[in-house]
């Protein structure tokens, strides 16, 4: 569940500031940004709960408290899998191809975005 909702916030987050970016005409309003930077930092401490937790689930060892822990390569890959979004979204209770493929629609309108503001 951590994990979804992660990549979720993470994702909408992102987009938001992009599409704020965008519609002020490439400047930044800082009224608008902040609030969403403040988002996009949670949905990165609600990612690193839910990696660790993943990290316990594949390799069934600990890690050690925050900042000295840190969860593998292999583990951040596992997680993007659509494999891995389709068993969060049906442990969750959701149909989990709706889950990857609502994560993965935003996280590709995300990177167009992004292409669009950067030129």
């Amino acid at each position: 569940m951590w994990l979804v909702f992660g990549f979720l916030v993470f994702a909408v987050a992102t987009g938001a500031c992009a599409a704020s970016v965008l519609l002020a005409g490439g400047k930044v309003a800082v009224a608008v940004i902040l609030p969403l930077a403040g988002l996009v930092l949670a949905s990165g401490a609600i990612l690193e709960f839910g990696l660790r937790r993943l990290h316990v689930n594949l390799t069934g060892k600990q890690l050690s408290p925050w900042p000295l822990g840190f969860v593998s390569l292999n583990t951040i890959g596992q997680a993007m899998l659509p494999s891995t979004m389709f068993e969060a979204g049906d442990r969750i209770g959701l149909n989990g191809r709706v889950v990857a493929a609502t994560l993965y629609g935003l996280l590709i309108a995300d990177l167009i975005l992004l292409m669009v503001i950067t030129g």
